[in-house]
């Protein structure tokens, strides 16, 4: 197996004792506070908005409502006693919000529900079921929008986070998910669960096997796609598939021709399509690069973050996928929930304890708040012009 070099990006989060993240601007608190008065506190706020103004016969107050509660949770990885009185009244309210409200609060609803997963999973497996049932619900039922169908894919991959081994009665959530990105929908939605299904594939302990038994069917989606999200989808997937291989068995996986892959790395690498935003060029080109180096088993994305002087290293596709799918769900708070929250913990395999609950600085919502912002600080437009130039230099004058 040959060396590998990672790219690292680095994110420094400092803290700043001057900002409140917004729930404590709504009456929630600020995390950590050990003020007993403090404490019944957010217990009896959320209460009101998830008994009262989420049950309001009102459609604005609903909407409200749960904006108030998607950012509270977002924030708030330590709010496990406030889920354990209110969850199932929370789980039954959004549940009749999505099915019987408007387009507006179907998705709120179901980025709710998504968050709420990542609380259940130990103390109420049956609120991860309802949220599961609810997103397949949304995701087979053809009123429902094509955003209406890519928020409960998101949702239903958060329950297999929370909970892997969710007893459905019909199949697992991998196999609902590759019926989704195998079936004819709309581009977006295949994309959504392709990166799903591979979402649900890095978990610790889990088989290798259907990545290998599916990567060439993925990279004929790559070669055939006219979308950018399928096809950096499809990349993320096969990245994974290269970097599992080179591990298990120190070859590429069975199957996979080197020459067909290149030639569709190459490919997107030098296109030069005008009809596309210079933004999505040059994410779905630096996508490829780094799977050239899986293909070659030389390079992977590695990034770094760094909370109050303590650094964690995400190394490789697997860690790179899941800090993507989890981002999106919860965007400037995925530091609160590496640092504290369970589920999330055992996710990563973090074992030591990062840094106990703090509000959220204004540093962390900058960094944290898109998905390209931590790579955009390590290299400059001369360094990626040279690590192409590298990379092309190398695969030219590669026998395939």
């Amino acid at each position: 197996m040959g060396k590998k070099k990672s790219k690292k990006t680095k994110v420094d989060l400092e803290e700043d004792e001057d900002t409140l993240s917004e729930p404590g601007s709504m009456g929630f608190g600020s995390v950590g506070d050990d003020d007993a008065d403090d404490e019944e506190g957010p217990v009896e706020t959320f209460g009101e908005l998830v008994d009262d103004h989420l049950s309001s016969k009102k459609s604005a107050e609903r909407i409200i409502a749960m904006k108030q509660i998607k950012s509270c949770l977002c924030s708030r990885p330590d709010l496990h006693t406030v889920l354990d009185k209110f969850g199932l009244t929370l789980v039954m309210n959004i549940s009749r919000c999505v099915r019987n409200g408007k387009p507006e609060e179907a998705l709120l609803g179901l980025q709710v529900a998504a968050v709420s997963a990542l609380f259940f999973a130990e103390e109420n497996v049956e609120c991860i079921k309802d949220i599961a049932v609810l997103a397949i619900y949304m995701m087979k039922n053809s009123h429902s929008t094509v955003n209406e169908v890519v928020e409960a894919i998101r949702a239903l991959a958060m329950c297999h986070i929370a909970d892997p081994y969710l007893d459905l009665e019909d199949d697992t959530v991998p196999d609902l998910l590759k019926e989704t990105w195998t079936g004819k929908y709309p581009p977006n939605v295949i994309a959504e669960a392709l990166s799903a299904w591979t979402l649900c594939n890095t978990r610790p302990k889990a088989s290798k096997t259907p990545l290998y038994e599916n990567a060439q069917k993925i990279l004929n989606m790559v070669k055939s796609t006219d979308s950018h999200d399928v096809c950096c989808a499809g990349l993320e997937t096969l990245g994974l598939v290269y970097e599992l291989s080179y591990e298990d068995s120190g070859k590429p996986p069975p199957g996979m021709g080197r020459v067909d892959i290149d030639e569709v790395l190459q490919d997107i690498v030098s296109d030069g399509n005008k009809t596309m935003s210079k933004a999505l060029r040059k994410d779905k080109k630096e996508l490829a690069r780094w799977v050239m180096g899986s293909v070659s088993n030389t390079e992977t994305p590695t990034e770094r973050m760094t909370f109050k002087g303590k650094t964690l290293d995400f190394e490789g596709w697997p860690k790179s996928i899941q800090l993507t799918a989890l981002r999106v769900i919860l965007k400037t708070g995925l530091p609160a929930y590496i640092a504290s929250n369970e589920p999330v913990r055992k996710f990563f395999e973090i074992t030591h304890i990062v840094v106990q609950g703090k509000a959220m600085s204004k540093s962390e919502k900058r960094a944290m708040a898109k998905s390209s912002s931590e790579r955009s600080k390590e290299k400059t437009i001369k360094d990626h012009k040279k690590s192409a130039a590298s990379l092309q230099a190398r695969y030219n004058a590669e026998d395939f």
